[in-house]
């Protein structure tokens, strides 16, 4: 994520010629950055810095090319570089906060998450980043809340509705989870996961006739991803426990082993 950023402190004064050297270098990186040519972009970059190295942006797109290059300690020294030129920019924060993920620094991670949100409170996808991490973390009370903030910001986008409703599964809060996947595929009507998890629900309440129905749909539309699940799903030792359940789970396995049979 990327915004037009304005330094606060003020860059050293450069001459027309060296000005206009740098713009082209910074334009010719950023036409190269959505090319994702990242390492020609790089090569841009570098040069563009030795001219102007107070350009917060010029590092923002460097590390995000690190990143995309999976060179994350690179792109957390670059990060860092950034948040040393303006530490109130809620962008650079949010960065380190993604590259800090990647390294496996999650409690560092979820700190410069709210870094960026303290500074931008309604900086939605650092909220919806923040809750995700919070879910790996197995901090599912925590995970939700910040995801009903996202939602509160940011209500029409299927994704954040997708977590809405995974996350209350996750809390056994079915019903609510329901009501989420409905809103998840009103706004995306082809998001098959959501549907998935909404006949994983359906069963869980017992209401195995539903989730029966749209199992048997995406058996039909979407072989490959049930195929998939399947795996998850046979080890959801709530399903196999419960006799009712557990029929639901062997019409499953009878349909993918037919399927083999007829191959």
């Amino acid at each position: 994520m990327l915004h037009s950023l304005i330094m606060k402190n003020k860059p050293r004064k450069l001459g027309k010629k060296t000005t206009t050297e740098f713009e082209t270098l910074f334009k010719q990186a950023k036409r190269l950055y959505r090319l994702q040519r990242y390492e020609k972009t790089l090569a841009k970059l570098d040069d563009a810095i030795q001219i102007e190295s107070n350009c917060l942006e010029a590092f923002l797109y460097q590390s995000n090319a690190l990143i995309a290059l999976g060179r994350y300690e690179e792109a957390l020294a670059t990060s860092d570089r950034a948040i040393q030129l303006q530490t109130d920019n809620p962008d650079v924060w949010y960065n380190r906060a993604i590259i800090l993920k990647h390294l496996n620094f999650l409690e560092e991670s979820l700190i410069s998450y709210d870094k960026a949100i303290e500074l931008k409170p309604d900086f939605y996808e650092a909220w919806y980043n923040k809750s995700t991490l919070l879910n790996q973390l197995d901090q599912h009370e925590e995970a939700l809340a910040g995801c009903e903030k996202v939602i509160q910001i940011a209500p029409d986008n299927s994704l954040h509705w997708y977590l809405h409703g995974v996350l209350l599964s996750l809390l056994n809060r079915y019903e609510e989870a329901i009501v989420s996947f409905d809103k998840t595929t009103q706004l995306n009507p082809n998001y098959v996961a959501a549907s998935w998890e909404r006949a994983k629900a359906l069963a869980k309440l017992g209401r195995l006739e539903e989730a029966t129905a749209i199992f048997a749909e995406l058996m039909k539309t979407h072989p490959g991803l049930l195929e998939k699940q399947l795996q998850i799903f046979s080890e959801d030792r709530s399903f196999l426990e419960n006799p009712e359940l557990e029929k639901l789970f062997q019409i499953i396995s009878e349909y993918l082993a037919s399927k083999e049979q007829n191959t």
